[in-house]
């Protein structure tokens, strides 16, 4: 929804922001779902655009109406560290950067590979994921140390039991 705080406050003046998605966790890298979900076809994603050298707006996909941009993954990637940490993967982030308010990564989980630690080094601040009943306190303070905490934001706690 979208609504004025007042009367003659003006619909048009509302800011929209510019959002795009990479599909970047090690597990989607090595099986990409993001657009199986969606249940949309595209044959090109990240991985296609980082080791093939296409320009990223070749890969995006245009969400509607959620609003926003996602790189997604469509090939299997055999080693995701060596893809994110290419020079082409950070040309590309600073070249994007100024076409987007926000660009967020969908990344590995912290402790079970090294991806999400070279995806922290693009980023500006980090909001860790924690799952209800599944994620002990010593998993969580494992993974914050791996983290800058001063660009950490907080936790958000999923799969909450209504």
């Amino acid at each position: 929804m979208v609504g004025a705080k007042m009367p003659g406050d003006r619909f048009g003046e509302v800011c929209f922001v510019k959002v795009l998605l990479f599909e970047s966790d090690t597990e989607t890298l090595n099986r990409p779902s993001a657009l199986r979900l969606l249940g949309i076809d595209s044959a090109t994603g990240l991985a296609e655009a980082v080791t093939k050298g296409l320009a990223p707006s070749k890969a995006m996909v245009w969400l509607q109406p959620i609003g926003f941009n996602l790189l997604p993954t469509c090939a299997q990637v055999d080693n995701s560290a060596e893809l994110l940490a290419s020079p082409f993967f950070d040309v590309m982030l600073r070249n994007l950067s100024p076409e987007f308010d926000f660009i967020l990564f969908d990344s590995a989980p912290l402790l079970a590979a090294a991806d999400a630690r070279l995806l922290e080094l693009h980023t500006d601040a980090t909001l860790l994921v924690i799952r209800q009943g599944r994620t002990s306190a010593s998993q969580m303070a494992k993974a914050v140390a791996l983290l800058n905490e001063e660009r950490l934001l907080g936790a958000v706690l999923n799969r909450v039991a209504h």
